[in-house]
């Protein structure tokens, strides 16, 4: 089994994390909900979310509240790997955005995240 990742997968991790960053940017909980499978299983800080269409309600009620900017995530360039399977690769990163809640200044968010 080959110990890396070949970079046209390195490539699609890419575009899915843009298409992430840009619907997070948006609001737009269908279209973060979109990137997940239809069993995925998304870890919130409150619970484990189950399904893609509980993963949009989740994205949705959160976007009722809290209105991200600028969100970044950026992968290590060193975390692609394989788990199990050719077809399985995991990732990790950080991200951080500027988000507006209901009421307030503007709040500066950073976090850790990781991807199976």
């Amino acid at each position: 089994m080959k110990d890396t990742v070949d970079p046209q997968i390195i490539e699609q991790l890419n575009a899915i994390s843009k298409k992430y960053n840009e619907a997070v940017n948006n609001n737009d909980a269908a279209a973060v909900a979109a990137l997940y499978t239809e069993d995925a299983v998304f870890v919130a800080d409150t619970r484990p979310i189950y399904g893609r269409q509980a993963i949009e309600k989740f994205y949705a009620d959160v976007f009722k509240t809290w209105h991200p900017k600028n969100h970044i995530g950026k992968k290590d360039p060193n975390s692609p790997r394989f788990i199990g399977t050719t077809d399985n690769v995991a990732s990790n990163g950080e991200w951080s955005e500027t988000g507006q809640g209901e009421t307030g200044e503007p709040i500066q968010i950073k976090g850790y995240w990781s991807s199976d």
